[in-house]
């Protein structure tokens, strides 16, 4: 029997969400194949399996971020071991057998009660020392203002992943009282927030795909240096001589009409409009935290 554990895919790397299982439970698994898909802060991957046999169980599923070396999966030698152990498992909360005449019952262990364990989990400094947590949650927390304790955490016994702290962010942009000035758009330190919903982010045909988590990271930092760094346009010389003859001979029609002055620009809207047809991701724009590709050029 082998664990499958999350990866760490860089130095600093201390989480990873797993965006698509290549295997299903009970399929057979090689050595070095595929096995599952991660996306990190700084790479998005393939994880080949550890071992040969058969994928056992799945522990965390497709869209959960988890802390590296997180027990994600384990694979079995074979498929009657994968249902021996799917049966042991069904068979588990059943009320166990009574122990033999003459022997003493097992002491109970000492446990805190449920109101207690959960006081204990979220006891601290702010509320957030005792939360399970990452550093990276941390930090975004410490960024947005965010009291860990009041934040529900979806992942394993109760940790409050990445995708809890950005659903929280959500609810609390959404409430009726945000403010809609220019202002409201800053998160703490002055950095504009990237993924702050657009409402005139999507018209026409579209197709909508949600940002990975290097992506996430790419924007959040391209943001961010329009605080720290100073910004340049560059300008790139084209010959325009054929536009300017073909301008130049039709301009007087139009002039003779009185109505409209053909002037440059219509020949360059042509050129992007085209340019966008031929390339059509350019054609994007970003709406929270999800990438609208638009069909149509407006």
């Amino acid at each position: 029997m082998s664990d499958v554990v999350m990866p760490q895919m860089g130095e600093s790397i201390v989480e990873g969400t797993i965006t698509k299982w290549m295997k299903q439970v009970g399929e057979t698994v090689e050595r070095d194949e595929p096995l599952f898909e991660i996306s990190t802060d700084k790479v998005d991957t393939e994880v080949p399996s550890p071992a040969t046999g058969v994928l056992q169980k799945v522990f965390v599923e497709e869209g959960q971020t988890v802390e590296i070396n997180t027990l994600v999966a384990r694979i079995g030698d074979s498929r009657a071991e994968s249902e021996d152990a799917g049966a042991a498992e069904a068979a588990s909360p059943a009320t166990a057998e009574p122990a033999p005449t003459g022997s003493a019952p097992a002491p109970p262990k000492e446990t805190a009660a449920p109101d207690e364990a959960a006081a204990q989990e979220k006891t601290g400094v702010n509320g957030d020392d005792r939360v399970r947590s990452s550093p990276v949650v941390r930090r975004l927390a410490k960024e947005h203002g965010i009291d860990l304790s009041q934040v529900p955490g979806t992942g394993q016994g109760g940790r409050i992943s990445k995708k809890d702290i950005e659903a929280y962010l959500k609810a609390r942009e959404a409430a009726p009282a945000a403010p809609s000035s220019a202002a409201s758009q800053a998160v703490p330190g002055g950095a504009i927030d990237p993924f702050r919903p657009a409402p005139e982010a999507r018209f026409g045909k579209h197709k909508v795909e949600s940002l990975s988590t290097m992506r996430r990271k790419i924007a959040e930092h391209m943001s961010l240096t329009m605080q720290l760094a100073p910004h340049v346009s560059t300008v790139h010389q084209i010959d325009c001589t054929a536009v300017a003859k073909l301008r130049e001979g039709q301009k007087r029609t139009f002039s003779d009409d009185g109505t409209v002055k053909l002037t440059f620009m219509p020949f360059f809207l042509r050129a992007a409009a085209a340019a966008l047809k031929e390339f059509p991701e350019v054609n994007a724009s970003l709406d929270g935290d999800q990438i609208v590709y638009h069909d149509d050029v407006n």
